[in-house]
């Protein structure tokens, strides 16, 4: 380069910034209408019976859910026991002891219309 031509001159951070502004804000905007959620349920050992000599183990569930908002409407899909966790939902102590079993891996889609 000889000493009378200039080095290319890099766009300003103020250039850069106006043409990534409209997706930053797009990118910000599709997220406010993204929904995501989890939970954890965790039972310990139960007796099931009225003189503990029988137990229902202990269990984890996870549970999720994805939503999707739109202007006038939402989407969702809730999604229950993700790991299909056999589990005992309750315990009767009477006669002997007797449990209810969990539900299995279960998903449910809902549309909800605003007014």
């Amino acid at each position: 380069m000889s000493t009378t031509e200039k080095p290319p001159v890099a766009p300003s951070a103020e250039a850069s910034s106006s043409l990534l502004r409209p997706l930053v804000e797009d990118l910000h905007a599709r997220r406010a209408q993204i929904e995501l959620g989890g939970g954890v349920q965790y039972m310990g050992q139960r007796y099931m019976n009225n003189t503990n000599t029988v137990q229902a183990p202990q269990f984890f569930r996870f549970d999720a859910m994805a939503a999707y908002h739109f202007p006038t409407f939402d989407i969702r899909l809730n999604v229950f026991n993700l790991t299909d966790e056999k589990f005992y939902d309750n315990v009767i102590g009477s006669d002997g002891g007797r449990a209810v079993p969990g539900s299995g891996r279960t998903a449910m889609l809902t549309l909800s219309k605003r007014f």
